[in-house]
């Protein structure tokens, strides 16, 4: 939708009203979690996470996209169980609900949201003066709302691409992808999950959990909100567990509990300072990040992918097309190129091009593509044994150019002013 109102500048402002909704829906959480003092730590706590690039938030991931739909349906949940029994409950329960589905339609894991409204109604009846029935009555409506979204793309995708084409883009595809992370190199994986530790730990992120979650614990017995919002931060860490890939990003699915056990932890006075102390490191922390981050966009090859991208520019022309080995989107963005094979990035060619055979019929059919572009070795993921690419390349294309450390291939034949090869920014500085 982003991109068909303007490119990525539109993907930009969508991102910043994502964290601008964000953010109001934590405040809102904080000040019904712990008062006004709630309020400004819950929203300066997700500001300061959802604004340091440590944890990936310059793109625009899933889970930039689902973390306001998540705080709603937390936000939700607790403007509810503070209404009495009634129509405006209900009706609070069901938007909850259809709100913590709508975070898992966007994607896979993030159930917390739901989690925490099924927790919190349940809880919050339970501990109350209500009779047995009522906690069931609450957990049916937010269930009801839950239902809604998911029973809209259904019909959605019956009257287009069918429910199983669903089902397969939702749940089929991560469970076929998971088998991926055995054919994988372990040294790469240990590498993510390090730099994923690393990222908690320098933006603050990993303090103010343990911090916050240690309030909670400290009360949890006796208090519902507590044990709700535990079972949501749950949630939420496996989540991030088992996406199994471990990129940065993942951090972001952490942020709606960190917020709220922040903001519910403020009622308690002697430990609020801790916490005041805590969120306040973490904004400055996020933006010497920012400053850091914003100095090396200034550059002006842009990195590997802009000095690619600008390598490119000068010899292309219109109708052009190009294959990246093995995926890299943003070059079609930043580029006239048309992709010629439909996998841009790396997981979905695994999975769906296991043995490569779409690939090398692409590089091998008459209209194969103009460019082919090498951004790593030529079979990183030992899916082609017999180098059929490399011969497919032997064939088809000759040598343009090496561009930082990517090799440029230009079909046979054809007639293009190819500049000489760049070296990286970074190269040449050293």
């Amino acid at each position: 939708m982003a991109s068909g109102l303007g490119g990525i500048l539109a993907v930009r402002l969508l991102g910043l009203a994502l964290v601008v909704g964000a953010v109001l829906c934590a405040a809102r959480a904080g000040r019904l979690l712990g008062g006004a003092r709630g309020s400004v730590l819950a929203a300066a706590t997700c500001a300061a996470l959802v604004s340091d690039p440590l944890l990936g938030t310059r793109e625009v991931d899933a889970e930039t996209v689902g973390l306001p739909i998540v705080m709603l349906a937390s936000v939700l949940a607790l403007e509810a169980v503070r209404r009495p029994r009634g129509r405006q409950r209900a009706g609070l329960l069901v938007a909850s609900g259809a709100a913590g589905a709508a975070a898992l339609l966007v994607k896979q894991n993030l159930a917390d949201g739901l989690v925490f409204a099924v927790a919190m109604t349940a809880l919050a009846a339970l501990t109350g003066k209500a009779p047995r029935r009522e906690p069931l009555a609450d957990v049916a409506w937010v269930v009801f709302g839950a239902v809604l979204p998911c029973a809209a793309v259904s019909v959605w995708a019956a009257a287009t691409s069918g429910a199983p084409a669903l089902w397969y883009s939702l749940y089929g595809f991560r469970i076929a992808a998971s088998a991926s992370l055995f054919t994988g190199s372990s040294v790469a994986q240990a590498t993510r999950i390090h730099g994923l530790a690393m990222a908690a730990l320098l933006s603050g992120l990993a303090s103010l959990i343990a911090a916050a979650a240690w309030v909670a614990v400290s009360r949890g017995r006796h208090d519902a909100t507590s044990v709700a919002l535990l079972a949501m931060l749950a949630t939420e860490i496996l989540g991030v567990a088992g996406g199994g890939y471990y990129w940065t990003h993942y951090l972001i699915g952490l942020i709606p509990a960190t917020c709220l056990l922040v903001g519910r932890a403020c009622a308690h006075a002697v430990r609020a300072r801790l916490l005041i102390g805590l969120v306040v490191s973490s904004l400055l922390l996020s933006v010497a990040q920012v400053a850091v981050a914003a100095t090396r966009t200034a550059t002006p090859a842009g990195g590997e992918v802009g000095t690619l991208t600008a390598w490119l520019t000068r010899s292309e022309r219109p109708r052009d097309s190009a294959v990246v080995l093995y995926g890299e989107a943003a070059l079609f963005d930043t580029t006239r190129l048309r992709p010629a094979y439909p996998f841009l990035w790396t997981l979905p060619q695994r999975v769906l091009d296991p043995h490569l055979n779409r690939l090398v019929r692409t590089l091998d059919r008459s209209d194969r593509p103009t460019y082919v572009v090498v951004r790593s070795s030529l079979d990183p993921w030992a899916q082609d044994p017999h180098g059929r690419v490399r011969r497919a390349l032997e064939r088809h294309y000759t040598l343009a150019a090496h561009v930082c450390t990517d090799s440029v291939y230009l079909r046979r034949g054809t007639t293009r002013a190819t500049p000489p090869g760049t070296p990286c920014p970074t190269a040449a500085a050293s």
